[in-house]
């Protein structure tokens, strides 16, 4: 924050702008003629949909990559046609992956048959999201959290919409799985601070993501959970806060301490005031290259100069409904982050053809700020966006932003 200040001691006076004056812009000058590069459809992806439209012919997955099992997971998801025949195909014998964004249409009774087939020895990824039909306590224990050490392999979990999975569960499970790196625990209303601060106990320095985003039980994220998390896990590198009104500028302080390795941060929503991101990002913006302040409406001018001095690996950013940035603000602060491939402006009407056609970074993509098909920009960070995108060798190929 003394950062922060003194930059603005340097401009100008300090003081409050009443509601009636104009706040001092950045300084920026757009560029002439600015070069605009063509997104081509990739060949891999017309395959993935025509072998989805004829799944039913499948009778294994023997021999087939985990990477291409993924992607045809996720177009049946998407065209509601996954089922219990593919499931059953995915989870046979002693599988390494196993990757469903949907399962509202799973039952219980589905779940534990299919499951009680499965070798979980070797399971390294396990992702059930909208899993709040099939999934409640009950339902984990005797498939997933058998005994203690029951899924030794396991590294990355992702429950997102569990909406009938309390804290016994996660204990069950994080006891089951102690060499959890990921943890993606979304929209599960049902869960409290114990469930967080039993994971930073249990789990630790090993915690590298964490997904925590629109958890509608008002007593589980507080600044004192944040607290917990900076001061045992300082190994995170992808931290998800979406949506958690109770968390003030005092969370980014703690994670400032004590996480200084995060290079996907999500803040979607939340109260967080424009100097206290500023003052983040002049500590710890340089590892990070995902970073999204959507609906973060304080942000202005003192977060634009420091994502332009001191993000300089960012390669996407989301500024929707962020209305306090001007044109000056973005130009600056897609000029100075070259790296940029995608930066997310819905909502932000205050943009003009200034920005649009005056900055100078060619190689990155802007979307939503005009009409145009918002579907094929839903996977533009590739088909794992959403969770689990950890690996022990972390690599972001270009094909991955674009």
């Amino acid at each position: 924050m003394s950062i922060i200040r003194q930059r603005e001691k340097g401009n100008a006076p300090t003081r409050t702008w009443g509601a009636s004056e104009t706040v001092p812009d950045v300084e920026w000058k757009a560029a002439a003629n600015p070069e605009r590069k063509r997104v081509i459809p990739k060949l891999e992806d017309m395959s993935m949909n025509l072998l989805a439209k004829h799944v039913e012919a499948l009778s294994s997955l023997h021999g087939v990559p985990d990477v291409l099992r993924n992607k045809l997971c996720n177009v049946l998801c998407d065209s509601r046609k996954m089922d219990s025949h593919f499931m059953e195909l995915l989870s046979s014998g002693s599988p390494t992956e196993i990757r469903l964004k949907d399962c509202s249409w799973l039952a219980e009774e589905q779940f534990s048959k299919i499951m009680e087939g499965c070798d979980t020895n070797n399971l390294t990824v396990l992702q059930l999201d909208l899993c709040g039909h099939c999934l409640p306590d009950y339902v984990l224990r005797p498939t997933l959290a058998k005994s203690p050490n029951s899924l030794p392999a396991l590294s990355s979990i992702s429950l997102r919409g569990a909406c009938r999975l309390t804290d016994g569960g996660i204990k069950a499970l994080v006891a089951s799985a102690l060499s959890l790196c990921s943890v993606n625990l979304a929209a599960c209303p049902l869960l409290s601070s114990t469930s967080i601060e039993y994971m930073a106990d249990a789990l630790g320095s090993v915690l590298k993501e964490l997904y925590l985003d629109e958890i509608l039980n008002p007593l589980f994220l507080t600044d004192k959970s944040l607290k917990a998390v900076g001061e045992k896990c300082p190994a995170l590198q992808t931290l998800h806060l979406a949506n958690l009104h109770k968390l003030t500028d005092l969370s980014l302080g703690y994670l400032t301490k004590g996480c200084r390795l995060i290079h996907t941060l999500k803040l979607r929503g939340n109260a967080f005031s424009d100097e206290a991101v500023a003052a983040f990002l002049e500590v710890s913006g340089e590892p990070l290259t995902e970073f999204s302040l959507n609906k973060v409406k304080k942000v202005g001018r003192h977060t634009a100069i420091s994502l332009a001095n001191c993000s300089k690996n960012l390669l996407s950013l989301d500024l929707s409904w962020c209305r306090s940035l001007t044109d000056s603000a973005l130009g600056l602060i897609v000029d100075g982050c070259s790296k940029l491939k995608i930066v997310k402006l819905f909502g932000c009407t205050q943009i003009t053809s200034k920005f649009v056609n005056g900055h100078s970074n060619s190689c990155v993509q802007i979307v939503g700020l005009q009409l145009t098909p918002i579907l094929q920009h839903l996977n533009t960070l590739g088909h794992q966006e959403a969770a689990l995108r950890y690996s022990s060798v972390p690599v972001h190929t270009e094909s991955e932003y674009l």
